[in-house]
C-alpha cells in the first residue's frame, strides 16, 4: 500500500471534484442569461421607446442599437439567436 500515491490520488478526485462544482456554476449562470435576455432587449427596447415619446430620438436611436448588439452578440453566444 503506497500512502503517497492513495493522497494524489485523493488530491485528484478533489481537484476533480471542485472542477465538475465550477463548471456547474457556469451552466446555470449560462441558463440564467439564456433566460434573462428576452427581458433584458424588452428593457432596452422599451427605454427607446420612452425616449421617443420624449421627443429624444437620438437617444432612442442609442437604445435600439444597444438592443441589437446585446441580442445579436449574447443570443450568438446562448445560442438563442
Amino acid at each position: 500500500m503506497d500512502i503517497q500515491k492513495d493522497f494524489e490520488d485523493v488530491l485528484r478526485i478533489a481537484q476533480l471534484e471542485r472542477a465538475v462544482q465550477q463548471a456547474v456554476s457556469v451552466v446555470q449562470r449560462l441558463d440564467s442569461l439564456r433566460k434573462d435576455l428576452p427581458t433584458m432587449v424588452g428593457q432596452l427596447r422599451g427605454g427607446a421607446e420612452a425616449a421617443r415619446e420624449l421627443g429624444k430620438p437620438e437617444l432612442a436611436e442609442k437604445f435600439e442599437r444597444i438592443a441589437a448588439i446585446v441580442e445579436e452578440r449574447a443570443g450568438d453566444f446562448l445560442g438563442t439567436r
